[in-house]
């Protein structure tokens, strides 16, 4: 039975069951082979997942955008988009008008206050002249207004100065005329006293002739009452020089109370101009940093992007961007737009392959990125609504030559493969029926 031939077809071929089982074995060998292959494959092997996502070339720091906390109407804008602006650059003015008018107001009074004071001031050192504050007398080569506040200021400081010294003048004669009186009241006096030296001494010779019997009783009463009224006399001018003395002494007071009373009053407007002086002073500054304010200028050397506004009259909200300015010189970098379904297994420090669709045909190859940075929470797209997580991309030019250096710009598109931790291939297939069955799990 072994010997039988198994004839096939016409040919009459004979196969012996031995020469069938050769090629079986290999055959089976293979597949099982083939098989613990394939399952090695799939639970070793670890693929590397990837994830795309949108991005954009950015500015390594934020835009710096140009806006104003309290808004208002635009005067003028000064630059378009794509102009480069250096720091401190005049961007942009807003109407100021009310600003202009009110700080002139306050700059008049400040400077009629600062005139007032150098016035006052001179008055009461005695100065012959009224020293001015250099910032009053630059104002006053320039403004008419200032000028006038400044020979206004002269004619009064004259005027009182002369009124102050006629009254001087008139207390020091009221003194002079006294002193002329009690002049003249000491010579009647001297005059008297000697008369009554003389009057003593005759009275005293008529004494010694009436003893001799040679001068009557009627003599010597007749000196005696001439004697009388020389006392009479000399007491109403000791009388009359004690009133000049009064006098005098009142006007010396009145001269001093003048005196006195001219300085409190300069002082106290002194004292009362301090504190408007400080009024004045911060109102001024106020409104010049509000003017300050209304010119709107470049934080930094940069290029103008994103011009909003469209010439004078428009209206500039609070807080609302104008422009912004792009600064130079700051390296570029990828903000990326991740799916919030995606962002498991990416973290900082992985690799990230970059594209540029704009410029495939200028820059062909790939540039590597790296993660550097991911926002902690969703953001919102506020044009389309969408949640994502922001994912900061860092990567270097020098993979670039000069001129693809020079064609990456700020607002540019890219398109990001995010390289994920790497799984096996079983782990791979098998996700969706465990992702399956965990939530029918949790479903029921």
């Amino acid at each position: 039975m072994s010997d039988a031939c198994i004839h096939s077809g016409q040919g009459g071929t004979c196969c012996t069951p031995s020469q069938h089982g050769v090629p079986i074995s290999f055959g089976l060998a293979a597949i099982v082979a083939l098989f613990i292959g394939s399952a090695l494959w799939l639970t070793v092997t670890r693929l590397a997942g990837s994830i795309q996502a949108s991005g954009r070339i950015e500015v390594d720091s934020s835009r710096h955008v140009i806006e104003h906390p309290t808004g208002g109407t635009i005067e003028q804008i000064y630059v378009k988009s794509g102009d480069h602006v250096t720091r401190g650059q005049v961007l942009m003015r807003l109407a100021s008008d009310d600003i202009r008018t009110e700080l002139a107001i306050v700059e008049a009074s400040d400077f009629a206050l600062q005139a007032q004071r150098a016035r006052l001031q001179a008055e009461r050192d005695g100065a012959n002249t009224v020293p001015y504050p250099r910032q009053l007398l630059e104002a006053a080569k320039l403004r008419a207004d200032v000028t006038d506040l400044v020979e206004g200021q002269n004619s009064l400081f004259e005027a009182r100065k002369q009124s102050f010294a006629q009254q001087r003048a008139d207390m020091a004669r009221q003194l002079q005329q006294i002193r002329a009186q009690r002049d003249g009241l000491d010579a009647q006096v001297s005059a008297l006293e000697r008369e009554e030296r003389l009057i003593e001494k005759e009275l005293a010779l008529r004494e010694r002739l009436k003893d001799r019997g040679l001068a009557t009783s009627a003599q010597i009463l007749a000196l005696t009452r001439e004697q009388v009224s020389l006392e009479r006399q000399l007491g109403a001018l000791s009388a009359q020089k004690t009133q000049l003395t009064v006098q005098s002494g009142g006007v010396v007071l009145t001269a001093s109370r003048l005196q006195w009373q001219r300085r409190e009053e300069i002082e106290s407007q002194l004292e009362s101009s301090n504190a408007r002086a400080i009024e004045l002073s911060a109102r001024t500054t106020h409104l010049r940093n509000e003017l300050a304010r209304r010119t709107l200028r470049a934080p930094v050397s940069g290029t103008v992007h994103d011009v909003r506004l469209r010439g004078a009259h428009a209206v500039l909200r609070p807080a609302e961007m104008a422009m912004a300015i792009v600064e130079t010189g700051r390296p570029l970098i990828i903000n990326a737009q991740v799916d919030p379904t995606n962002i498991d297994g990416l973290e900082a420090g992985q690799t990230a392959i970059l594209r540029f669709p704009g410029l495939s045909r200028r820059i062909s190859s790939d540039v590597t990125g790296t993660i550097t940075r991911i926002s902690p929470d969703t953001l919102t797209d506020p044009a389309t609504g969408a949640s994502y997580y922001k994912v900061r991309i860092t990567f270097d030019m020098g993979e670039l030559d000069a001129e693809e250096r020079r064609l990456l710009v700020p607002g540019m598109p890219a398109e990001v493969f995010l390289q994920t931790a790497p799984v096996s291939p079983i782990r791979y297939l098998l996700s969706p029926f465990l992702d399956f069955f965990a939530l029918g799990g949790a479903a029921g």
